[in-house]
C-alpha cells in the first residue's frame, strides 16, 4: 500500500526492520478479523507511519505462496505536511516522502531494482544477527546500506548512468509493491484533478 500526497507528486515509502538498508518499498500489513480492506489500509498506515489516509483505492492482487492468504495492493491519499511517526509499532526503521524525480532516478538506474547475492547476504547478517565479535561488521553493513538523509533529485525522465549504487533501492515490478510504485510514476494511479474530500479513511 502506498500513500500519495495531496499534490500527487510525492509518495510515502518505508524501510522495514527485516530489510535494514537502503531498500525502500510500499508499506505492508495484515487484515484483522472483521475489517474491510479499506479499514486495514487506514489502520496499518497509521500504525506503521503515523499517517492518516483517506480515499483508499484498490490497485491489484498478486499470487501469494501461502495457503488462506491474499496479497492485494492499495493506494490512498495523505497529507505530507504531517509528521511521520515510527514509534507506534516500531515495524519500520525509516519512512519518508519521495518525490517523483527521486523515484524515477532510481527506477532508471541499472541496479535500482536489482539485488545481488552480496546484498541479500548483508541483509541476512543484519536481520539474523552476528556473534558479538562480529558486531562491528554488522554495524558497518547497516551503515553501508543506509541512504543519505536527503536524496538530490534528478530531472524527470533523466536516465541514471552512474556506475555507483543508487541512493536507495526499490522492489522490482514483478512484486506488487514495485507495480504500485511504477504505476504511480507512470501516472496510472493517483487522484487526478479530483476535489479534496477528507473522510474517515
Amino acid at each position: 500500500m502506498v500513500a500519495i500526497d495531496e499534490t500527487g507528486d510525492r509518495v510515502l515509502l518505508g524501510r522495514g526492520r527485516k530489510y535494514p538498508g537502503k531498500f525502500y518499498s510500499a508499506l505492508a500489513g495484515f487484515i484483522e478479523p472483521g475489517e474491510s480492506f479499506e479499514d486495514a489500509v487506514a489502520r496499518e498506515m497509521w500504525e506503521e507511519a503515523g499517517i492518516h489516509v483517506w480515499d483508499v483505492r484498490y490497485h491489484s492482487g498478486q499470487p501469494w505462496p501461502y495457503p488462506a492468504n491474499l496479497m492485494v495492493g492499495f493506494f490512498a491519499r495523505a497529507d505530507s505536511t504531517k509528521p511521520i511517526r515510527l514509534d507506534l509499532d516500531n515495524e519500520l526503521v525509516d519512512a519518508r516522502w519521495f518525490t517523483r524525480e527521486e523515484v524515477t532516478a532510481v527506477l532508471n538506474h541499472r541496479t535500482g531494482t536489482k539485488f545481488g547475492k552480496s546484498d541479500y547476504k548483508k541483509m541476512a547478517e543484519i536481520v539474523e544477527g552476528k556473534p558479538a565479535e562480529d558486531k562491528t561488521n554488522t554495524e558497518a553493513a547497516a551503515q553501508a546500506l543506509t541512504p543519505p538523509t536527503s536524496v538530490p533529485p534528478k530531472p524527470a525522465g533523466e536516465q541514471a548512468t552512474s556506475l555507483d549504487d543508487p541512493p536507495f533501492r526499490l522492489p522490482p515490478v514483478t512484486a506488487i509493491a514495485g507495480a504500485l510504485i511504477r504505476d504511480w510514476i507512470d501516472r496510472k494511479i493517483g487522484f487526478f484533478d479530483e476535489p479534496l474530500k477528507k473522510g474517515n479513511l
